[in-house]
């Protein structure tokens, strides 16, 4: 096996480990508020792009559901690597696509594999989940990433977050949150951001902030729920 080989294998096979992981925990935590409460009004908007933290990501494939199918973005290296794997395990499909700042070029320029994908994708009723924010931050600042993949297919963008009271907050750029076993999670869905397709500059860094005050509003509301303080520095 070559090295390249060998390190593919224990990429994936550390995703579906955590996979695994994430799976114990919503089966040993009391939900709160789960997809039932949001189903009927989602489904009226489907398909949808669904957009989240970074950081905040880990219990959201574990939500799927056969008859609100989704495909999930993810970047190229290595911790793209074992997203991917991870999402397999959950039967989400994995769309490959740039990070960063090249994420908001690459759906920009069309063209681009990961960007023809993506639209694709939602032309065939299949939903898309990406982070909002761009990688290496600022942590909690959504990018124009998310809001031009809205005005390029014209499908809705629903922010979203899956909270457990319990965790182990990282010392990363995102403050990623480890959720823990037995504890108590919830299900967070913002209203939905739509963008028209002549939107110009204006517009699209309205949406944008509209989609970051959103998902504020919808983590300060879950935490809430789940009897966690709200600290703005926690997420």
């Amino acid at each position: 096996m070559s090295s390249i080989s060998n390190k593919r294998f224990w990429l994936r096979f550390s995703g579906k480990i955590l996979a695994r992981y994430f799976q114990f925990v919503v089966k040993s935590s009391k939900m709160e508020r789960g997809l039932d409460a949001y189903f009927d009004d989602l489904s009226k908007d489907l398909p949808a792009i669904f957009t989240f933290w970074h950081g905040e990501q880990f219990l959201i494939p574990t939500i799927y559901e056969k008859n609100m199918p989704y495909h999930a973005l993810v970047s190229r290296n290595s911790d793209g690597e074992i997203q991917a794997a991870a999402l397999d395990v959950f039967g989400v499909g994995a769309i490959r696509g740039s990070g960063g700042k090249a994420r908001l070029k690459t759906l920009q320029k069309g063209g681009i594999k990961s960007s023809l994908e993506v639209l694709t994708t939602l032309e065939n009723k299949i939903s898309v989940g990406m982070t909002a924010n761009i990688p290496r931050g600022p942590a909690r600042k959504v990018g124009k990433g998310v809001v031009t993949l809205a005005k390029l297919s014209g499908r809705p963008i629903y922010p979203i977050c899956y909270l457990t009271k319990h965790n182990m907050v990282l010392n990363s750029w995102d403050r990623a949150a480890i959720n823990l076993p037995f504890s108590k999670c919830a299900l967070g869905v913002g209203k939905p951001i739509f963008v028209q397709k002549t939107a110009d500059e204006k517009e699209i860094e309205s949406a944008r902030l509209d989609v970051e005050n959103e998902l504020f509003k919808i983590n300060r509301e879950t935490r809430k729920l789940l009897g966690v303080p709200f600290k703005a520095e926690s997420v």
